[in-house]
């Protein structure tokens, strides 16, 4: 949901402000505020999570440069490794979180 961006409304990143628009008023957010919800979640409940910052790479060719405009999360799980888990990007993303140590591509 991008109903603040088109208002020209400051979006606040802080915990409170995340938490009272995506849960208290049940509203969308963009990547930023999804991901920052669930890793309060994570870290709530035990969780180490590292916030990372991406490019968008679908759709775009590979000599096409692209900024950091993307939000995503490292989350450590206790001997199993590094992964990482993003719910703030529709349609291609993944549905589960994707191991960092893997070997082979995560590709079905």
């Amino acid at each position: 949901e991008n109903i603040d961006v088109a208002l020209e409304r400051t979006i606040s990143m802080s915990p409170e402000a995340v938490t009272r628009k995506l849960v208290d008023q049940k509203r969308g957010g963009y990547c930023f505020e999804q991901n920052t919800l669930l890793k309060l979640a994570l870290e709530h409940i035990g969780f180490d999570v590292t916030p990372l910052l991406c490019r968008v790479r679908w759709g775009k060719k590979a000599d096409e440069e692209t900024g950091f405009t993307h939000m995503c999360l490292r989350v450590e799980i206790a001997g199993e490794g590094p992964f990482l888990a993003d719910v703030g990007f529709a349609g291609t993303n993944s549905i589960e979180p994707i191991s960092l140590s893997a070997t082979e591509p995560a590709v079905p």
